[in-house]
């Protein structure tokens, strides 16, 4: 039957987009950076705080742990914005990953559960409309991270900049100092004057 096999079919393919929007990214990222990872006490906390933050808001949004009133659920979606953006002003690609990875777990497993806004009567409905705000949620994670790193690499490049300049003008410093001196070890008198006859320079 037709319906049958387009409801398959239109299962099938979320499915797989889900499966590449949530896992590829994760093992990409992780495959990817082999170098230890090091994160001060400070950032350590922030991002457990940031966790515990995401975990309580997905349960509400797409568990419903909280008893909200179906039509009140929408509007809290928008919480979900506040942990990514954070991980993404704050930390690097490997955090915000993982933590949109964490969200897209509750978010599928709730929906498909019947529980949450994107609930439905038919299941890869609701599957659907979950695929596209978890895109839209990633994508506008991947825009701000990627303006902060932009944002750190231009003061990386600033400050290389500034350091080659102060390390040109102490080599200058350093030259004119050692002709000057040679100047004063000449037994002759040396005068220099330049092309207005001011003098610039005696021994």
């Amino acid at each position: 039957n037709e319906s049958a096999f387009s409801a398959t079919w239109t299962a099938w393919w979320i499915g797989d987009i889900l499966g590449a929007l949530i896992f590829t990214p994760l093992i990409l990222v992780w495959s990817k950076n082999q170098k230890k990872i090091k994160l001060e006490r400070q950032k350590i906390e922030e991002l457990i705080l940031i966790g515990v933050f995401l975990i309580a808001v997905s349960l509400g949004v797409f568990w419903n742990i909280f008893n909200i009133g179906p039509s009140r659920l929408p509007l809290l979606l928008y919480l979900s914005f506040i942990p990514i953006i954070w991980v993404a002003l704050r930390f690097e690609l490997r955090e915000i990953i993982t933590i949109t990875f964490i969200m897209s777990v509750l978010a599928v497993s709730g929906t498909a559960r019947g529980l949450g806004p994107f609930a439905r009567e038919m299941t890869s409905e609701g599957l659907l409309y979950l695929q596209i705000f978890m895109w839209v949620v990633t994508v506008t994670a991947m825009i701000i991270a990627s303006a902060v790193a932009e944002l750190k690499q231009t003061k990386k490049d600033l400050q290389k900049h500034l350091e080659e300049l102060s390390l040109a003008k102490s080599r200058v410093d350093e030259e004119e100092a050692s002709y000057e001196a040679l100047l004063e070890s000449i037994g002759d008198g040396i005068l220099v004057t330049d092309e207005n006859k001011k003098i610039i320079l005696v021994n």
